[in-house]
């Protein structure tokens, strides 16, 4: 499968906290956001 690059702007506090909690959790950025997806798309 080909990767898409998403780019996108966040406000300076919740990129800090979107930081803290990949690093606490031990993924990278993008693999946080898939997982997030993931997760989203489960609770519906």
């Amino acid at each position: 499968m080909v990767r898409k690059v998403l780019s996108l702007s966040l406000h300076p506090s919740l990129y800090k906290e979107y930081e803290k909690l990949a690093k606490k959790s031990g993924k990278n950025k993008s693999q946080l956001f898939r997982e997030m997806i993931f997760l989203y798309e489960q609770e519906k």
